[in-house]
C-alpha cells in the first residue's frame, strides 16, 4: 500500500461532503493510501471525527442493529451509533470503534493500538479511512445528505454522467475496461460510484473503492442516464418504468437496513431519481462493439 504522510488533521472531500479526521493526542501521524489521497480536501466537515489509538474503550456491544457480514456491524449504545470493526486477525474482537453521536455530524474512532504499529517506534502511525471504516461512514453519511453508494461503474463522456449499474458478474468490470479505452472517455471507478441528489439535480461521483481496475476519480458529473447491465447475446437497449427502476435500484446500493427513518429517505430518493433521470436495461456483447452501440444510438 503505497501511502502519504500528513502531521496535521486530515479532510477528505467525496460527492462534495467533508469528513475531518482530528488526532486525539500528539504524537501520531496520519497516514492516506494513493487511492484515498486523491479525495483530499478542505472546507467546513459535514462529519467531524477524533482519531484515538489505543486501548479500545468500554463500550456496549448488546444491541445490535444489524450484521451484514465478518467485517463490521452496527449498535446503539446511549443514543449514540456504534460501529465494531472486524478482521480475520482480530478474532471475535472489534480492531476499531466508532462511535457517533447522534444527527451524525461528529464522533470518535478507537483503533486498538495493534492495528497500524508494529516495533517499537515511538510514532503512531493511523490509517483513519483504512477500509471497511472509511466507506460504512461514508454510506451512512450520504443517506442524510439525499445520496447513496451503487454498485456500478460511471464514466464521465463530453461533461455528463453515466452509471452502469449491476450486481456481481453483471459485467461492470468488462465494459469498464471496453470504455476507459476510449481517448474521450474518463472512468471515475469500475464498482463503486455515488449518485447524490442536490437541489433540482442528480450527480454522480467518483469513489476510492474500486474493483478489479485500480483506476479512481474524485471527480463528478451531472448524471445523465443510468444502464442495469445484463450480459447478451447481442447489443440492446431497453427503456425502463419507474416501478423497475426502483425496484432494481433498491438491490444495487448500499441502504441503511436498521434505520427506517434513512431507509425512507432512501426510498424517496430512488422514486425520485425514476421520476427524473432516463433509465435502461442495457444489454450487451463483452466486446468493442458495445461502445459503438452506444455512440452510435446516442445513448451516450
Amino acid at each position: 500500500m503505497v501511502a502519504s504522510k500528513y502531521s496535521s488533521n486530515v479532510k477528505i472531500r467525496m460527492a462534495d461532503m467533508v469528513i475531518s479526521a482530528n488526532k486525539g493526542k500528539a504524537g501520531e501521524e496520519f497516514f492516506l493510501d494513493s487511492k484515498m489521497g486523491r479525495f483530499l480536501g478542505s472546507g467546513s466537515p459535514d462529519l467531524n471525527l477524533t482519531v484515538h489509538n489505543g486501548a479500545l474503550p468500554k463500550i456496549s456491544l448488546k444491541n445490535r442493529l444489524f450484521y451484514p457480514g465478518r467485517s463490521w456491524s452496527v449498535f446503539q449504545d446511549g443514543g449514540k451509533t456504534i460501529f465494531a470493526f472486524y478482521s480475520p486477525g482480530s478474532g471475535k474482537r472489534p480492531y476499531a470503534l466508532a462511535a457517533i453521536d447522534p444527527g451524525f455530524k461528529s464522533g470518535n474512532i478507537h483503533f486498538r493500538e495493534k492495528t497500524f504499529n508494529a516495533g517499537k517506534s515511538r510514532i503512531k502511525k493511523l490509517y483513519p479511512f483504512i477500509h471497511p471504516v472509511g466507506q460504512v461512514l461514508i454510506v451512512n453519511l450520504l443517506s442524510r445528505r439525499n445520496g447513496v453508494l451503487v454498485h456500478s461503474c460511471g464514466i464521465k463522456y463530453k461533461g455528463k454522467g453515466y452509471v452502469f449499474a449491476g450486481v456481481s458478474g453483471a459485467g461492470k468490470t468488462t465494459i469498464s475496461r471496453l470504455l476507459r479505452k476510449e481517448k474521450d472517455i474518463s472512468l471515475l471507478n469500475d464498482d463503486r460510484i455515488i449518485v447524490r441528489k442536490k437541489g433540482k439535480d442528480f450527480f454522480m461521483y467518483g469513489t476510492p473503492w474500486h474493483g478489479d481496475i485500480p483506476c479512481v476519480s474524485a471527480e463528478r458529473a451531472p448524471l445523465t442516464k443510468v444502464f442495469f447491465l445484463k450480459q447478451a447475446k447481442r447489443n440492446y437497449l431497453s427503456a425502463l418504468g419507474a416501478v423497475d427502476i426502483t425496484s432494481r435500484f433498491l438491490v444495487r446500493i448500499f441502504p441503511l437496513f436498521w434505520d427506517k427513518e434513512q431507509m425512507d429517505l432512501t426510498l424517496k430518493l430512488s422514486t425520485e431519481l425514476a421520476e427524473q433521470v432516463p433509465c435502461y436495461e442495457l444489454g450487451f456483447l463483452p466486446n468493442k462493439s458495445i461502445v459503438e452501440f452506444l455512440k452510435n444510438n446516442r445513448a451516450i
